[in-house]
């Protein structure tokens, strides 16, 4: 668990965010929508990159983060105010895709950021 805090940290934002019921009332416009769903899993594929650090294990897990997504989609027309998008689950597979592209650079990957981040995560100690 410990090298997983980020993991559990952004998935718990993820589940907040798309499974609390709306009541209907506020309306965020298509574009707000899908930049929201993009960067929660784009902060979710970060996650599981800095924690997973063999690039096999790492890219099944950005798998099962997107299926993740799209069962969070066919679970959203359950709750009430929720309603089921396939566009909603390719903003969260490209942001995944993007978190993934970013990371692969390593200028990104050996950056101080990504070293506190790690640290933040329990992967690297002092």
């Amino acid at each position: 668990m410990k090298g997983n805090r980020l993991i559990i940290l952004s998935t718990a934002m993820i589940l907040i965010g798309t499974l609390i019921p709306s009541g209907g009332s506020v309306s965020v416009g298509f574009q707000f929508d899908k930049i929201v769903h993009l960067a929660m899993f784009f902060i979710l594929g970060g996650s599981i990159l800095i924690s997973i650090k063999d690039n096999t294990r790492a890219h099944q897990a950005l798998l099962l983060a997107s299926l993740f997504g799209m069962l969070i989609e066919v679970t959203q027309q359950f709750i009430p105010g929720r309603g089921m998008s396939l566009y909603d689950a390719i903003a969260d597979t490209a942001g995944l895709i993007i978190a993934m592209a970013v990371y692969s650079s390593s200028k990104v990957r050996n950056s101080r950021f990504i070293r506190f981040l790690g640290r933040i995560n329990g992967n690297i100690s002092d």
